[in-house]
Formats: structure tokens, C-alpha cells, sequence
């Protein structure tokens, strides 16, 4: 299956997912990360634990292990910003997308960063977006 992105270079991307605990909302995020419209092959997916319960751990453990593009990395304190910081150092890619566990991100999300980058007369040093209730 191609995408949109497929006949033009792109930057490397990495999606860093932050939380503590609530590993259904780390499920859900995870879900959604899975409806993008890039392949899953084209970017990777870091989900950080900050000083989660031993419990949730694991379940977040079984939870990323269904999803081929996704790792866990543990910050060694607890912290968004040690996890972000953390996911930096670790992701190797061009690009990071934090995003937070309570958060499902639009079925385009990786392909509209992807194009705002590539089209950027200098590379962003940030990309945002609109960010909706549901």
C-alpha cells in the first residue's frame, strides 16, 4: 500500500508517547497512532513510563508489544519533561512528535508533520497542532 508520502524523501519521525499510569489511555493513543494514513513502517512510536505502578507497567508493556513500530523506554525519574527529554535522546530520528497518553491523534497526523517539514524553507524547530475534546 503507498501513501501520499511515499515518492518524496522524508524527515524521520519519532513519536514520543508520554503518561503515567492509565494504560487505557495509552491503548487508545496507541489505536490511533495505528489509523494513520503514512504506513506504520515510516515512523516509530517510543511510549515513556514516568513513575507508573508497577501494574500499570506491565499492562503498558503487553500493550505496546501488539504494535510492530513501538517501543518503551523508561526515564530513569519521574517527569513529562525528563520523559521528553528522555524520548529525544533515545528516538535517532529527525523529527519527534510528542504526544501525551490522553490524547488520540487525527488519522494524518505523521503525513501533515511529514509535509510541514518538508515544504519548511528551514527546518521548524516546533510543529503544533489543533487539539480537540472529544
Amino acid at each position: 500500500m503507498q501513501d501520499a508520502c511515499d515518492s518524496l524523501p522524508d524527515p524521520s519521525v519519532t513519536a514520543c508517547l508520554c503518561g503515567h499510569n492509565r494504560p487505557a489511555y495509552v491503548r487508545d493513543c496507541l489505536a490511533g497512532t495505528a489509523r494513520q494514513t503514512v504506513r506504520q513502517a515510516r515512523f516509530r512510536i517510543l511510549v515513556e513510563h514516568s513513575g507508573s505502578t508497577q501494574h500499570a507497567h506491565r499492562e503498558r508493556a503487553d500493550i505496546v508489544a501488539t504494535h510492530a513500530n513501538a517501543d518503551m523506554i523508561a526515564p530513569h525519574q519521574p517527569g513529562v519533561r525528563l520523559a521528553r527529554n528522555a524520548g529525544a535522546t533515545a528516538c535517532g530520528t529527525d523529527c519527534i512528535a510528542n504526544i501525551d497518553d490522553d490524547t488520540v491523534p487525527a488519522p494524518d497526523w505523521i503525513e501533515q508533520m511529514i509535509a510541514a517539514v518538508r515544504t519548511a524553507a528551514r527546518p521548524p524547530a516546533a510543529i503544533g497542532g489543533r487539539i480537540l475534546p472529544q
